[in-house]
């Protein structure tokens, strides 16, 4: 915790919380309620939620960048095991292994190639075998035509206030 916050307003929020899945179990408007019956005056309100967010802000962070490192690692490990493998299977040529608990056996897979030109055969000869993606809107396209003055039918610009809390 960066920021220290009373216990108040921490007991509160963890009454918000379902215990066992940490997800929010009260609607936005009974929250708001709640803190307004705080015994605190406005301004310790404002400081304590600030300090609040901060430190969730912060915890967020935390686990975002160790997700980071452990993803990283991962792939590291994935690669690793993979490198064993293939060196396993030039060793071995395709021949069984046996011994003590180490067994090593072999299964047969069919695998799709596809080459080049196969698309445009496709299209032509057998246009069940393609998958298309549905259309979606290029919303940094369609801001700057509306910022240019055009006109796009429903389509429209709404100006927000995005809240900065430092």
């Amino acid at each position: 915790m960066i920021y220290p916050i009373s216990e108040q307003l921490e007991r509160l929020m963890e009454s918000f919380a379902d215990p066992e899945t940490g997800e929010i179990s009260v609607s936005e408007e009974e929250m708001q309620a709640a803190v307004e019956q705080l015994q605190m005056d406005f301004e310790e309100k404002i400081v304590e939620l600030r300090n609040a967010y901060i430190n969730r802000a912060a915890e967020a962070a935390a686990i975002k960048a160790e997700k980071m490192k452990l993803a990283e690692r991962q792939a590291r490990a994935e690669k690793a095991s993979e490198r064993l493998k293939r060196w396993l299977a030039h060793l071995l040529q395709g021949e069984r292994f046996e011994k003590d608990a180490v067994r090593i056996s072999y299964r047969r897979s069919d695998e799709v190639v596809v080459e080049e030109g196969f698309v445009d055969w496709a299209k032509d000869n057998f246009p069940s075998l393609l998958h298309y993606r549905a259309p979606e809107p290029s919303k940094t396209d369609i801001k700057m035509a509306l910022k240019a003055g055009l006109s796009v039918d429903h389509a429209h610009l709404e100006t927000r206030n995005h809240i900065q809390v430092k």
